[in-house]
């Protein structure tokens, strides 16, 4: 999943002043570093970045039936995915879209 647009500059930023203070303010490709990132790896920082600018990245499992379910901060958007790695995708596309509309 990629950014695009604001909530990529939006995060972009934020991954960059992240993660300079927590490594000191030692310079490093961070764009690279994190397209290195497992995409497991990858949901756990857009979960912080979403943190930070007050949304909920949520991803559940319905072991019954094996679908995940995603939570974007708004009620109304769950929706049935049958992998987990699909509804991480969905969530961060969601907040893509709603970070651009603004």
């Amino acid at each position: 999943m990629n950014l695009t647009e604001k909530a990529k500059e939006q995060f972009e930023k934020w991954l960059l002043d992240h993660e300079m203070h927590n490594q000191g303010g030692y310079n490093f490709d961070y764009p690279k570093w994190f397209s290195a990132l497992h995409p497991s790896f990858q949901w756990g920082v857009y979960q912080d970045w979403a943190d930070s600018i007050k949304f909920e990245l949520r991803v559940t499992v319905n072991h019954g039936s094996g679908w995940y379910e995603v939570l974007i901060n708004i009620p109304e958007y769950w929706n049935s995915y049958p992998t987990r790695q699909e509804a991480r995708n969905a969530a961060i596309e969601k907040l893509n879209e709603i970070i651009n509309e603004k």
